[in-house]
């Protein structure tokens, strides 16, 4: 989204008037892809700062990842490290987790809601 990639014209209107929600450490992730585009030549630094720009602006509730630990630590064998945070904030919140990661989205079946949006 934040990188006004083709494929993720999908997620961005699947979105569209909800109430977003994620770990704390989801900038910190988007950084860190927005700084692998620049590096590999994806995009030019007039993108990444589009892209942090974008990101400042996101209307998403960071949720703080200290009280998720117990949960994340319950959950080690199923689901890798950054992602349990997601599930977990989708299962707290009642919400759905919507990913383009297939082995997160397979992890997350009968956890919490899941739709897998494939990219193209």
């Amino acid at each position: 989204m934040v990188l006004g990639q083709p494929e993720s014209v999908e997620v961005e209107t699947r979105l569209l008037g909800e109430r977003v929600r994620v770990p704390a450490h989801f900038d910190a992730e988007v950084f860190a892809v927005v700084r692998n585009f620049l590096r590999s030549g994806r995009i030019e630094e007039q993108g990444a700062r589009a892209a942090t720009f974008y990101l400042r602006r996101l209307r998403a509730d960071r949720i703080a990842l200290t009280p998720l630990l117990g949960e994340v630590l319950v959950l080690r064998d199923r689901f890798g490290p950054y992602d349990a945070f997601y599930a977990v904030v989708a299962r707290l919140s009642e919400a759905t987790l919507l990913t383009c990661d297939l082995r997160l989205a397979r992890a997350a079946e009968g956890y919490c809601k899941v739709e897998y949006v494939a990219l193209r």
